[in-house]
């Protein structure tokens, strides 16, 4: 990576890391115990453990300055918390930390220079009428108190945390949850620099929680030039007068579940857009401009993270997410909206187009927005010329196509982020004598657990694959194909393979079997998985028997572990299986909602993820990864453990000797 793309990717990690954050509270349980839960996937934000208990932190604003000499940051933050009611379960006291912290040992610790508010405690003087010690707007002391101050550590001679304590008055019925609390400090620093938040709170029952809506494994990021939302006109932060840094912040900030106002816009969390319906001739800032004016919102909240052809229609689908919520997408039908944009409400300037459609002079757009990503999404972007392999990825059971494969509580996601591009960068070879032109389709299949209606069974979900398969590969059956399955995932592919084996007739089908070139099958349980947990969820309902036949010892897995080698013996497929060796809390219910709070178990064993074809059952073809179950594929940047998975797609597409060596099959 050069300078300029090493510059853009940081700006990128920056930018993501001062991210709204929607956290669950957890039981305090001591400095030993500190732990978060992100909320997964992001169309579940409201999804919220421990009775509801949680907080949202947003960075309303950083602005970059000086401190007399030395560099500085105006950071604003706003918490919002939640609590079940305003009765006995509301929240009484809160008390919030931030510790900022150098990034390289030759760079002088961050120093918290100010910060506001320190108290909105009514002083002696303005008992008497005559001040008081903080904005009443921005803090009103009828509603709660607040009090803050800084510290540091034995080995730092100046504080480099600040902590605020806000808390309700005694025998008042006030809620902080009815509150939107900004706070700010302004930190000299040198050379980049981070910060953890740490977030306690304490209920009308003195149930004691905690939160870390900024964690040591996700801190927030300052590199001293990726600033955020609005400026401060004068950057001198040490001649700043109190009212000047009050005047800037947040009166009232809106909350994420905020419904009122046809038009408000309020920060969320990341939640991924998959948009339909978009014209071929379409370009990225042309349909930019077009989102921000049909929703209402400004342009600088779009991220499009793919803009890539409909593998099924001659259009363009893209995914993208907003940091400002379109309140147009409040749900009518879960997960799923639509909207028609008459021709009139189109911008009337086209040279953004790359060949402005006709279709623009009268009727308009018909966008399709989801969030469930069903049957195939295509991530990889429009490039000249035909794609020459296929990359077809399978989450597992009730999982999501996109979310399943995203660093979890980030936005990096590393089929679209890394793989596409690293996948290109490959040499060229005998085999693709033009390099690796990959096209990355995302299939996603509807197999949730609570409140399923469905009594679909493994060979009916592989069928709907094959059909669905059949119809992307329609163009170019005989281009190679690789496979990526987690758990479920990996069982629906190799019946996939089965079905191609044992029926006649198809072209495509025939072809597409011929071509497949390599399986990444990731916690597949392959003997069966310990579905305890989940089939107490279950219960009575029409999944339970499909559920069931996931379990250990079931005859129908059984079935499949003998009929995969038997009928799939090809040695130009090289099949590698990942293992956890990381155990996996069990969901459970609390007051009705699935909870990831229960009991630590192994979901999938060693030798259930690795029994495959009896020649590939040896450490060439089986590799570890120091994760749970559901952590198998939420690689985050740079992971080891991506370098694992790049590793073996460079051995699937290296030479032809490398794909047959050591894979004789057993007659």
């Amino acid at each position: 990576m050069d300078e300029t793309s090493a510059s853009i990717q940081e700006a990128k990690d920056v930018a993501a890391a001062l991210e709204a954050r929607v956290c669950q509270f957890e039981i305090d349980g001591g400095s030993n115990k500190l732990g978060q839960h992100d909320v997964e996937p992001p169309t579940k934000a409201a999804h919220v453990e421990l009775f509801n208990y949680g907080v949202i932190a947003s960075v309303s604003s950083l602005t970059y300055g000086t401190w007399e000499k030395n560099d500085a940051a105006l950071l604003v933050m706003v918490l919002n918390f939640r609590s079940p009611d305003s009765g006995i379960l509301r929240f009484t006291k809160a008390e919030l930390s931030i510790d900022f912290k150098r990034q390289r040992p030759e760079d002088s610790s961050p120093v918290v220079q100010l910060f506001h508010p320190k108290s909105n405690r009514k002083s002696a003087a303005s008992a008497m009428g005559l001040q008081t010690t903080e904005s009443p707007s921005l803090w009103p002391p009828a509603a709660y108190s607040t009090k803050g101050d800084r510290w540091s550590e034995k080995s730092q001679e100046e504080p480099h945390r600040v902590f605020w304590e806000v808390s309700i008055p005694r025998g008042s019925s006030a809620d902080i949850n009815n509150n939107s609390i900004p706070l700010c400090a302004i930190v000299s620093f040198q050379g980049s620099f981070m910060a953890t938040v740490r977030l306690k709170a304490t209920t009308a029952l003195k149930l004691k929680l905690e939160s870390f809506p900024w964690s040591k494994r996700d801190p927030m990021l300052f590199n001293g030039h990726t600033f955020k939302g609005k400026q401060f006109s004068n950057t001198k932060f040490a001649e700043l007068r109190k009212n000047e840094i009050e005047e800037h912040l947040p009166r009232q900030y809106p909350k994420p579940d905020l419904t009122s106002g046809a038009n408000s816009a309020t920060p969320v969390p990341e939640t991924v857009y998959r948009i339909h319906g978009i014209p071929i001739s379409y370009t990225v800032d042309s349909f930019s401009e077009i989102l921000s004016k049909v929703l209402n919102i400004p342009s600088t909240s779009i991220q499009i993270k793919t803009f890539s052809r409909n593998p099924n229609h001659e259009e363009i689908t893209a995914l993208g997410s907003f940091t400002s919520f379109p309140t147009k997408l409040k749900s009518t039908q879960p997960g799923r909206w639509q909207i028609s944009v008459p021709s009139t409400e189109l911008p009337s300037n086209r040279n953004n187009h790359a060949n402005p459609p006709s279709s623009l002079s009268s009727p308009g757009l018909d966008l399709h927005f989801d969030t469930n990503f069903l049957g195939f999404t295509n991530l990889s972007p429009i490039s000249p010329g035909p794609s020459n392999i296929d990359i077809v990825t399978v989450h597992g059971l009730g999982g999501h196509a996109y979310g399943s494969f995203k660093h979890r509580g980030r936005h990096y996601m590393w089929l679209n982020d890394a793989l596409h591009v690293d996948l290109c960068n490959i040499a060229p070879s005998k085999e693709f004598p033009e390099g690796i032109k990959p096209r990355i389709l995302l299939y996603g299949h509807d197999s949730h657990i609570q409140q399923s209606q469905t009594f679909q069974s493994l060979e009916d979900l592989a069928t709907e694959l094959k059909v669905l398969l059949r119809g992307v590969r329609r163009h170019d059956p005989t281009r190679p194909l690789i496979f990526i399955g987690h758990s479920l995932g990996g069982l629906l592919i190799k019946q996939l393979l089965i079905q191609w084996s044992v029926e006649e007739g198809n072209a495509i089908d025939a072809s597409s079997r011929e071509a497949t070139i390599g399986l990444l099958l990731f916690g597949v349980p392959n003997r069966g998985m310990d579905i305890t947990a989940i089939l107490s969820i279950a219960g009575e309902q029409p999944n339970a028997e499909f559920i069931s036949s996931l379990g250990i010892g079931s005859p129908i897995l059984e079935e499949q572990s003998k009929t995969f080698p038997a009928l799939c013996k090809s040695t130009k497929m090289r099949t590698y299986s990942f293992f956890e060796t990381c155990v996996s809390k069990t969901a459970t219910k609390i007051n009705g909602k699935l909870s990831i709070t229960g009991d630590e178990v192994v979901l999938v064993d060693k030798a259930s993820a690795t029994h495959g074809r009896p020649w590939e059952m040896n450490n060439q073809f089986i590799i570890p990864i120091q994760r749970s179950h559901s952590d198998l594929v939420k690689f985050e940047k740079y992971s080891p453990d991506y370098d694992k998975v790049q590793g073996c797609f460079n051995e699937i597409l290296g030479s032809e000797k490398s794909l047959g060596v050591g894979a004789l099959p057993l007659q």
